[in-house]
């Protein structure tokens, strides 16, 4: 029964707005205005609630324990910490009550209403308006990926109204895309900008670029039953909105030079506002009196257990596919992960020569798995005025293991090797993720949440044109990134030589259509480039291959059964909060994604497919 006393999440109003209690709602104020209702407010203050629609996208964006959604329950990352209550999401054991999923939910619908809010009171075609309907767009995109179809409005809610239904996918995908085209075609946005925050023209191709992407999965891709979803296999009925993808990609790419920068300097700390990053979630520490309190988690949420900074927790440290994803030669991977720890971390940002004399006997130095004990030896003699015994000498994911071992002044490895092995055979332990460091905040991290990123939108060319059948406009999309990273290009699907996790011999990845390994190649392109980006999940959902790669590689998922609910179907999606589902009175339990339904469906019990296995 619906209980009356709450208010859908649909209708949150204020940043940070949580489902509470109708009299909340009704009695909305902003406590700086002198008591202001917001009909007495908003109309001459607009402003105050496009700042507020930021604000819940900084909250649903920041990697934290509450909205941790964006890469667990893949195979790049493993939870090492595996503490109750946030390896859920990894088990595929979350329910409809899930606290990260709700809290996602909720700060982008509560986005969305603020956005909403904003265009009502400072028109849809000023410079506010624009913003907010750019805001408005990424949020409905960013709901879709995760929950599918969601309530889709444009109207500023101020009542206590709880009757939103579900709206199609496919309407919410036409709506985003012809909003965003109009941003693009007549806004007052300016045509880029990497530096203020703000929303650009460039956004919005980027954006829309994706947003068709996922138009063509979703819609136009589908597969005919949940055995088909277990493997992978799916159907292409159109490529027209593929064909989109790419034409709004190669717009957002217009001016950006790959080669005009290494992938290190992309990441320096200190080259934030660069061409490639096209929109992000901007921080500024100067002038703000709580350090602490108006930062992002992001730098110490991807590492292992033995890193020096704050908070870094192991929740997203390296899976064994990632630790072996990064092949010999493959630039990426040093300009990834921080791979020598000296004793103050963040020497490495100095200057070269000042960290080269920095020592590192508290610390140590990572080596990835492609790496010779002659290479190692040979790097400890050259840098053996900066060890102590208690050097820690690791090569992560070797065959036998993440080999530790100490230093010794010989330049020989001391004692036998201390070997982490991993839950059900698979690598434990990992090196942090440096891309996000903020060496002049340190633990406090002020770096930039990067949303629409070049690299992102290159490698959504590609798959666009893989998806349209353009084979040769799909390799050379990828080698643009690769030729940057100094890693070997691809000519065709036969003269690329097996990976070293090879996927010919896996289970999962045994005689697989031709199609299905060069999106093999493009979802591990995507791993190398994007790595830490809060991609994942949403690009193995979007491509079909979330249960597939679940099982070869995520180390808490046995078997696709692991990944299914009691109503007998796959977790394909996340779960509409619960909450919603009883506070909204047009959203009943029917309305539930599937893996999440109380009862075992006919379909299920036929094997019979859902619409949502159908469709995306």
């Amino acid at each position: 029964m619906k209980k009356i006393f709450y208010i859908s999440a649909f209708a949150a109003l204020l940043a940070g707005a949580s489902l509470t209690s109708c009299s909340d709602f009704l009695e909305a104020k902003d406590k700086s205005s002198g008591g202001k209702t917001d009909a007495d407010f908003f109309p001459s203050n607009p402003t105050t609630l496009l700042t507020s629609a930021y604000v819940n996208l900084r909250a649903y964006s920041d990697v934290t324990s509450n909205t941790n959604i964006f890469d667990k329950g893949t195979d790049l990352y493993a939870d090492q910490s595996r503490a109750q209550g946030k390896i859920e999401l990894d088990l595929y054991s979350m329910s409809a009550d899930c606290e990260s999923t709700k809290s996602f939910y909720v700060n982008a619908m509560s986005c969305i209403n603020n956005a909403n809010g904003a265009i009502k009171y400072a028109g849809s075609d000023s410079e506010i308006g624009s913003q907010a309907r750019f805001l408005r767009a990424y949020s409905y995109y960013m709901l879709t990926q995760q929950f599918g179809a969601v309530p889709y409005s444009t109207d500023y809610i101020q009542s206590s109204s709880r009757n939103y239904a579900r709206t199609d996918l496919a309407e919410i995908y036409s709506k985003i895309t012809e909003d965003l085209q109009a941003l693009y075609d007549n806004s007052p946005l300016a045509d880029v900008d990497n530096v203020s925050g703000k929303p650009s023209k460039k956004a919005c191709a980027a954006l829309l670029a994706k947003v068709y992407l996922a138009w063509g999965w979703d819609i136009d891709v589908t597969v005919a039953s949940q055995s088909d979803l277990e493997k992978g296999v799916f159907t292409v009925n159109s490529t027209a909105n593929f064909d989109k993808a790419a034409e709004w990609a190669q717009k957002a790419l217009s001016g950006i030079n790959f080669a005009s920068q290494t992938f290190e300097k992309k990441w320096d700390p200190k080259n934030q506002t660069n061409s490639e990053f096209i929109f992000a979630v901007k921080y500024l520490a100067a002038g703000v009196s709580d350090i602490t309190a108006y930062s992002n988690s992001q730098s110490g949420s991807y590492g292992g257990y033995y890193s020096p900074l704050v908070g870094c927790d192991s929740r997203n440290q390296q899976s064994e596919k990632s630790v072996l994803l990064f092949e010999k030669g493959d630039q990426r991977y040093d300009a990834t992960f921080m791979t020598t720890f000296y004793n103050d971390y963040y020497a490495y940002w100095n200057e070269a020569d000042a960290a080269n004399t920095i020592a590192l006997d508290k610390t140590g130095k990572f080596f990835p798995w492609y790496v010779s004990d002659a290479e190692i030896s040979a790097w400890c003699t050259a840098h053996a005025s900066q060890l102590a015994s208690n050097t820690s000498i690791v090569r992560i994911g070797s065959e036998d293991g993440t080999e530790v071992q100490n230093y010794t002044p010989a330049g020989a490895k001391k004692g036998s090797a201390e070997t982490y092995t991993a839950y059900n055979g698979k690598t434990n332990a990992g090196v942090k993720v440096k891309k996000f460091d903020d060496p002049e905040n340190k633990a406090n991290c002020y770096h930039d949440i990067i949303l629409l990123d070049a690299s992102d939108i290159q490698l959504t060319l590609a798959e666009a044109y893989l998806m349209a059948g353009n084979d040769a406009k799909f390799f050379e999309a990828i080698n643009e990134l690769r030729k940057r990273a100094f890693a070997d290009s691809y000519v065709a699907l036969n003269s690329i030589s097996d990976y070293t996790y090879s996927y010919s011999t896996s289970a999962g990845f045994a005689n697989v259509s031709d199609q299905m390994k060069k999106l093999d190649l493009l979802l591990d392109e995507r791993g190398r480039e994007t790595y830490a980006q809060k991609l994942r999940w949403a690009d193995l959902r979007r491509t079909k291959q979330l249960i597939r790669y679940n099982v070869e590689f995520n180390r808490e998922i046995t078997s696709a059964s692991n990944m299914k609910g009691t109503d007998g179907l796959l977790k394909f999606y996340r779960p509409i909060p619960q909450a919603e589902i009883e506070n909204n009175d047009a959203i009943t339990p029917a309305d539930q994604n599937d893996g999440y339904k109380a009862a075992a469906t006919e379909a299920s019990v036929s094997g019979d497919t859902s619409s949502d296995a159908s469709n995306g």
